[in-house]
């Protein structure tokens, strides 16, 4: 009885070594040269056609090293740093490990415990301040005894991907086919052409996002970038953002501050945490990737959990050295997102109808209306001066119509851009100096105002404050002008605009004609004041027949300049409404 007990437990004993998948202690002699690449435990064989992968990032002189698998786990490994230069001695140290796993060395890192189901793994490396040198990483991963166990090696020195991984170099197209049936999409990507993709997949506690983009069809330095919202505005949003900068590839988390309408990227939450971890980020060739996986039931308060729907907002944008610039490209998607799923949502394009009847308004108002308006009161004042038109004078009811569509243009533009962006954006100059343009727009707006009100309850002609009345309505209308044109111009260069070239070429020729006709003005009223000092009684017959003919010449090249105006600026609004 005592014999067959013996075999009972021993039996038990067998069953419970033979489910071990890895050494529970970690690698044997791990940090010294019995250490090896080969387990010494059970009779597990080497399988390349595991899908596990190891990929080493470089950042300045510091090494990020991930070794992630796809479709299963894993539970031992050991990695281990070598030199480029054979024989030469590699120093520094591991930082940051992750749980379950230690540094045997300033060289070697293994796990700790077998007890642990890994699908990926994220390592810093930093090289003593005494080591120059190159380096590779050499993993080897076991999964089971059943499955076995795979050797990788990254490329050797750069920016570098296990040479093993069976997927690398996909492109966005080859990445595009696999939507719908085991990845979820947000693409505009068709069957011949994709510049960007973003992904999702279910991986057990985490959904894995990938952030894929081609800089030659895009920008060399750009972001791209998602943020999770309940509605198809931007508000109170988490963002993940894939950026690349002078060939340096990183990702970062953020929100939306919608008080402000701008992006923050200092979100209180880390990545490689419990709830977010990069797996890649890299630059091959001219595609920029990132991957990224964060836990469907995140309990930090600024990320979004994943068991529920949302809309996403995609934007792309600038990189500078002072972070993202405002989004040149923007896009939500058609339905809310089920990050679970492998679904396929496309991508929409907001409406810009009313950014462009914003645009087109104040360009008539400011670029026709406007200067019409100042001609006639500059030039026509005399011209047509004893012309009438329903009791007033004609110059002055053009003048009068002109400046009142341009006061209705300019509230109608005001009212419409602030339904588009829901609200007054907030700017900030030191960042880029066309944040200026609410400001300039805001200012030119309450002078037009102003003016109107002052125009309204002018004193009349013969009043001795007149004099004084003009010099102040003359002022105001000048600077409202002067600050709308500027604005006009600040306006045309912003990145949502998307206004092409030419139509800034055709603003630039509007300014410049009216910039000759002032010129033309002045050159005029000298003549006039010359003239007044050498006046002559006996000369007054000729003067008024020349002065009539001088007349009839102004009204026809000041409507000549008028018509091209019109048709100038009806162009400029055509290049707008088509943009």
């Amino acid at each position: 009885m005592a014999c067959t007990d013996t075999y009972f437990y021993f039996a038990i004993l067998l069953a419970i070594l033979g489910r071990c998948d890895g050494r529970p202690d970690g690698v044997k002699g791990c940090g010294t040269l019995e250490a090896s690449f080969v387990p010494i435990h059970g009779n597990s064989s080497q399988n390349n056609s595991l899908p596990i992968y190891i990929r080493a990032d470089r950042n300045h002189s510091d090494w990020s090293v991930f070794i992630w698998t796809k479709e299963t786990f894993f539970k031992g490994f050991y990695l281990r740093v070598f030199s480029v230069v054979d024989g030469e001695t590699v120093s520094g140290n591991f930082h940051e490990m992750p749980p379950g796993t230690r540094a045997c060395s300033s060289i070697d890192a293994c796990h700790t415990t077998s007890t642990m189901n890994h699908t990926y793994l994220a390592f810093m490396w930093k090289p003593h301040s005494s080591f120059h040198g190159n380096v590779y990483f050499k993993a080897s991963v076991v999964v089971s005894y059943t499955q076995g166990y795979k050797i990788m090696t990254t490329l050797k020195g750069g920016n570098s991907t296990t040479v093993t991984e069976k997927d690398q170099g996909t492109t966005i197209l080859e990445r595009f086919k696999e939507c719908g049936s085991s990845i979820g999409c947000l693409s505009k990507c068709n069957s011949g052409s994709c510049s960007h993709l973003v992904t999702w997949k279910k991986r057990g506690d985490f959904v894995r996002f990938e952030f894929m983009a081609d800089t030659e069809e895009l920008n060399k330095d750009l972001y791209l970038s998602i943020g999770f919202s309940n509605d198809e505005w931007m508000g109170d949003d988490y963002v993940m953002a894939c950026k690349v900068h002078q060939g340096d590839v990183t990702f970062e988390l953020g929100t939306n501050v919608p008080s402000k309408k701008v992006y923050n990227p200092n979100i209180d939450v880390h990545v490689n945490s419990d709830d977010v971890i990069v797996l890649e980020t890299s630059l091959i060739g001219s595609m920029f990737k990132c991957a990224v996986e964060q836990r469907i039931l995140s309990k930090h308060p600024k990320l979004s959990r994943l068991d529920r729907k949302w809309y996403l907002l995609h934007a792309i944008g600038l990189v500078t050295e002072n972070g993202l610039h405002y989004h040149s490209e923007r896009s939500v998607s058609s339905e809310m997102v089920d990050f679970l799923s492998t679904s396929v949502v496309a991508e929409e394009n907001p409406s810009r109808v009313l950014l462009k009847l914003h645009g087109s308004l104040m360009m008539l108002a400011w670029l026709f209306f406007a200067p019409v308006g100042i001609i006639s009161s500059r030039l026509f004042r005399q011209s047509w001066g004893e012309w009438t038109i329903c009791g007033q004078k004609v110059w002055f009811q053009i003048h009068r119509s002109c400046m009142l569509l341009v006061f209705i243009f300019t509230i109608t533009a005001i009212v419409v851009i602030f339904a588009d962006v829901k609200g007054f954006s907030y700017i900030d100059i030191s960042v880029d100096y066309r944040n200026i343009h609410p400001i300039l727009g805001i200012a030119a707006t309450l002078l037009c105002i102003l003016n109107l009100l002052i125009s309204i309850f002018r004193c009349p002609p013969d009043d001795s404050k007149r004099e004084i009345f003009n010099r102040i309505h003359g002022l105001f209308g000048l600077t409202s002008y002067l600050l709308a044109v500027l604005n006009i111009v600040v306006g045309a260069k912003l990145d949502r605009s998307m206004f092409p070239s030419e139509g800034n070429y055709m603003i630039y020729g509007c300014l410049a004609m009216l910039s000759i006709l002032e010129l033309v003005y002045q050159l005029k009223r000298l003549r006039q004041d010359f003239g007044n000092g050498t006046f002559s009684p006996n000369s007054k017959k000729t003067e008024n027949n020349n002065t009539k003919k001088v007349h009839v010449m102004e009204t026809g090249f000041y409507t000549l300049v008028t018509l091209t105006m019109a048709s100038s600026v009806s162009f400029v609004i055509y290049l707008l409404l088509t943009s």
